[in-house]
């Protein structure tokens, strides 16, 4: 199993780069960008349950079994763990538009692929290997990790609240976001995302930390370019000093 590990772990930073490169000209499609073309298609929130569920169950089966001691440490890192990809599985599917795109089933099994990927590494590395630089709930890597990743958490549950309170119920479209961190960039529930996973990776200080987050920045940064260009296609008023995903930067 270790052997499977490292391999995966290297497959998560390696495969970050072209996928990095490849969605600025490739627009993954799924969302406003769905595409019969991509095969056939399934209910989007279904397709967010099936394809999330591997790294709800992965990590939390490797914290059940590992012969280490259940310390406080690793109990935080599982609880928290949980309670992004709960709130992903279960009840961000929940809240979506009954009406919403379907996504290609292609790109629902990719996405399994990656997370039962993901959910490996981390439940493997972390809980098993128990590879990690971080050992007491008191350290300057864990409380500055924990910090950055709530932070991140909100900004993400934020976002998404702002974005599914622009429609009535029933309603379909798209319309221009102008609150919270959407004054600044037009993906802020991305960044929340990235600056979740850089807590991860901080208070972690490990390995399969670190490549969710590589791997977490190669997909999301492209997406959120490519929605950018988007708004400002359809939307002749939209703001123009909004970047993708860095406040003033990018």
């Amino acid at each position: 199993m270790n052997a499977l590990y490292t391999v995966m772990l290297n497959f998560e930073f390696i495969s970050a780069v072209p996928i990095f490169i490849l969605l600025f000209f490739i627009t993954a499609p799924y969302g406003k960008f769905t595409k019969s073309s991509w095969g056939p298609l399934t209910k989007a929130p279904l397709a967010w349950f099936l394809m999330e569920l591997p790294v709800v169950v992965l990590p939390l089966f490797f914290f059940i079994v590992s012969s280490h001691p259940k310390d406080p440490l690793h109990w935080v890192f599982i609880i928290i763990w949980e309670l992004h990809y709960i709130q992903r599985t279960l009840i961000y599917p929940a809240l979506m538009n009954k009406s919403s795109h379907r996504m290609p089933i292609l790109i629902l099994l990719f996405s399994a692929v990656f997370n039962i990927i993901n959910g490996f590494t981390n439940g493997w590395g972390i809980f098993v290997l128990q590879d990690s630089g971080t050992h007491s709930l008191s350290s300057a890597k864990f409380i500055i990790g924990i910090i950055i990743f709530i932070t991140g958490f909100i900004i993400n549950l934020q976002s998404d609240q702002i974005l599914r309170k622009l429609r009535a119920p029933g309603e379909t479209g798209y319309k221009i976001p102008y609150t919270g961190l959407f004054k600044y960039v037009c993906n802020p529930n991305y960044l929340g995302e990235i600056i979740e996973w850089t807590g991860w990776a901080v208070m972690t200080w490990s390995p399969a930390g670190a490549a969710f987050l590589v791997f977490t920045i190669a997909n999301l940064a492209p997406r959120a370019y490519s929605n950018l260009k988007w708004y400002r296609a359809t939307f002749p008023d939209y703001p123009e000093n909004r970047k993708a995903i860095i406040p003033f930067i990018f």
